[in-house]
């Protein structure tokens, strides 16, 4: 190795360093871990060493140049206002100037990516061949089952799911089953389709989450056949990798934004998942997408706007990734035939939903509520966002939430890295498009939740792919016992890091009969009413197998726009229209209502901090 090569090299290494220490999260020193990882990768037999020269790697035109210099730009937005999040006394000049010099390093790195062709290496070839059919739907499952048994709170193994979003979505579901229109004569502003699907998750007799557990299961399962798929596309896929690729979904899934689990954005996981791979199958087939996926995609596209329509902006990216394919490719014949099938996918899911309210004379809640309501009101009316000004409000809150969802970070920058290799490149916008669509619109709004980034998980699961390849290149290489043993260390260490790191665990275990939830519904005749008084529904209702009598059953988020939420709440108590109210952390002096009982629960908010929850029962004087 000559003197120049020696150089060229140390040059790209501290640029995938410096690539690190822009997306470094403030938790842990793990970015540097996994991208010194993804150098090894690239700098394996894989890559040709010719490609080290760095008249070489430099681009040739300003296409070329246009991609490196928008990830170093956007890598430095993201450690400038990491660094001012991090550090309020920090001099921001200072963190401007560093983070130039680490953007310069990571342009060199780009360039690289962009100018380098990934040729199979010999350990490619000694991977294990495709996973029998019967065994890879084993593994699918169990790690499914794994995974969500032991991070989601919807589990068997934890006493309850203390999310106020997800019991929102039971009660309301519930209430379905039992004649109840939702909008009309329950409160709640996520989207009919999410309601209808915990209503039949709620007709799964046994514990209360129960269906909702099998649900979150069946998704990820889905979810993890969608990955192997879009895994199979561009690496040799084995025992190996579809073991190892579970993990770093677990890791995805301990993460701050999945919280508790069963979101809005988890459903859509598996849907943008396929979304992503029917990208990839067109551009490899260099052909418009086919009429089964434009089906497909018109089933997620409505899928999307019934349950949470900010999540459609992955879809908007999809679509305009078919008008350009199909104009580029002069197929405008195509391009209709793929709108007919999309548009009598979103007809097939949007009549039904349509007709269920018509028929119940709701038609004007559901637009009232799920429409109006959150465009106008729930963002607020003072201090909005200007429409100028979305585009890079969205940006800089991605930047904001990734950090704090680190693994997310570490995740997609590998998906960006392994796209960006020459073979992969032609893959790369429309990575970019659904991306940079998806995130867009799920921060479109004034009013932001920290859970709303999981809408970005996809691309994160993308990321997995080249990480497992990596992984299983070096496991491959041992005799089979050895291989065994490391890769269950592997597993578990990586699984025990999840738990450890996930919000939901700390309740694992924890007796059911000592959660307030428990504890008051003891208290709570049958028939009986109840309202939750100040705070958001976190499962009273379904605990004590009430059906909501109150529309505005709880508190919500819109409460201060809308006005006659707390209105009717307050004349609630002042009527004495309930028998049984329960407050948090507040007790209240009521003429006609007496306090009968105290319960308490030590949780962790979405800030990580563990503290006690009081909850006060109060029961109506004779």
């Amino acid at each position: 190795m000559d003197q120049k090569e020696k150089l060229n090299k140390i040059i790209l290494f501290i640029s995938f360093i410096a690539t690190g220490i822009l997306t470094l999260p403030s938790k842990v020193g793990i970015g540097l871990l996994v991208l010194i990882l993804i150098s090894v990768l690239l700098f394996s037999n894989s890559v040709d060493k010719s490609s080290f020269d760095l008249k070489r790697i430099m681009p040739g035109s300003m296409k070329e140049l246009a991609f490196p210099a928008f990830m170093s730009f956007f890598l430095l937005l993201y450690f400038i206002i990491n660094c001012y999040q991090r550090y309020t006394d920090s001099n921001i000049v200072i963190a401007i100037v560093i983070g130039l010099v680490l953007s310069i390093f990571s342009f060199i790195i780009f360039c690289f990516l962009r100018s380098v062709q990934y040729t199979p290496s010999k350990e490619d070839s000694t991977l294990e061949a495709q996973t029998k059919p019967l065994l890879s739907y084993i593994i699918s499952a169990i790690g499914a089952l794994i995974t969500v048994g032991l991070l989601s709170q919807s589990s068997p193994l934890y006493p309850f799911n203390n999310w106020s979003d997800a019991n929102c979505f039971l009660t309301v579901g519930t209430a379905i089953t039992k004649g109840v229109i939702p909008y009309r004569d329950l409160f709640e502003h996520k989207g009919p389709l999410l309601y209808f699907i915990h209503a039949a998750c709620s007709l799964i007799p046994g514990k209360a989450f129960g269906g909702v557990f099998i649900f979150q299961t069946v998704l990820l399962f889905f979810t993890h056949r969608i990955l192997i798929k879009l895994a199979s596309c561009f690496v040799r896929t084995g025992i190996l990798f579809e073991i190892l690729s579970f993990p770093f979904i677990m890791l995805i899934y301990s993460c701050n934004a999945y919280f508790y689990g069963d979101s809005a954005e988890e459903i859509m996981l598996p849907f943008y998942l396929y979304g992503i791979l029917t990208a990839v199958r067109a551009n490899n087939k260099k052909t418009s997408i086919s009429k089964k996926n434009a089906f497909l995609a018109g089933i997620g596209a409505a899928a999307a706007f019934w349950i949470k329509f900010t999540l459609c902006g992955f879809y908007i990216g999809l679509i305009v990734l078919m008008v350009i394919t199909s104009i580029r490719n002069k197929k405008i014949h195509d391009l209709l035939v793929q709108a007919a099938y999309f548009i009598l996918a979103c007809i097939t899911i949007s009549v039904p939903i349509l007709l269920y309210f018509l028929a119940n004379n709701a038609l004007s809640d559901l637009f009232t509520v799920y429409f109006y309501n959150n465009i106008f009101l729930y963002q607020g009316s003072e201090g909005a966002i200007p429409l100028t000004a979305k585009f890079p409000y969205s940006m800089m809150l991605l930047f904001m939430k990734l950090d704090s969802n680190y693994i997310l970070t570490l995740l997609i920058l590998p998906a960006i890295l392994f796209f960006s290799l020459k073979k992969n490149s032609k893959h790369l916008p429309s990575l970019i498009t659904l991306f940079v669509f998806t995130f867009v619109f799920v921060f479109w709004g004034d009013s932001q939740m920290f859970y709303y980034v999981f809408g970005v998980a996809a691309f994160a699961v993308t990321g997995i792919i080249p990480v497992t390849r990596l992984l299983v290149s070096i496991l491959d290489k041992p005799k089979q016992p050895v291989r065994i043993i490391l890769t269950g260390a592997l597993s578990v260490a990586l699984a025990l890091t999840s738990f450890m790191t996930s919000f939901a665990t700390n309740l694992i275990f924890k007796p059911h009969s000592m959660q307030p939830q428990a504890i008051f519904a003891d208290s709570i005749p049958e028939d009986s009413t109840l309202l939750c008084y100040d705070f958001p529904d976190l499962g009273f209702y379904t605990e004590a197998g009430i059906v909501p009598s109150e529309k505005y059953f709880c508190t919500y988020m819109i409460d201060n726009a809308l006005g006659e939420s707390i209105d009717q709440r307050e004349s609630a108590i002042r009527e004495g229209r309930v028998d049984f109210v329960v407050t948090r952390n507040n007790t209240y002096e009521w003429s006609n209502y007496e306090m009968i009982d105290i319960a308490s629960i030590e949780t962790i908010d979405y800030n990580g901090i563990l503290g006690p929850d009081y909850f006060y029962l109060y029961r109506l004087s004779d």
